[in-house]
């Protein structure tokens, strides 16, 4: 129950900054003089933060894909039939 609320929140909130950034940006192209100089900080922060969430990311994902490889190695090195991955199985499981 609570994953459909979030997942309506989300939306409802995505839909919030798309009208948001509609806005502020509209502004800007119909009072260019008056915004343009006063939105270059915020737009440059906002870059540099979407750069610094993309690296971060980044970087989770290259934890996981060492994680899972690991994982992979073992999984073929001790468990080379199905029967004893069976049996791990069921002894962890």
């Amino acid at each position: 129950m609570c994953v459909g609320l979030c997942e309506l929140a989300n939306v409802e909130r995505s839909n919030l900054y798309l009208k948001l950034f509609k806005l502020v940006f509209g502004s800007v192209s119909l009072l260019a003089n008056e915004n343009e100089q006063m939105l270059k900080v915020s737009c440059r922060l906002n870059v540099v933060n979407t750069v610094y969430i993309i690296y971060s990311f980044v970087n989770i994902l290259e934890i996981f894909s060492h994680y899972f490889s690991t994982v992979n190695y073992i999984l073929k090195r001790y468990f080379t039939n199905k029967k004893s991955l069976m049996l791990f199985l069921e002894i962890v499981g």
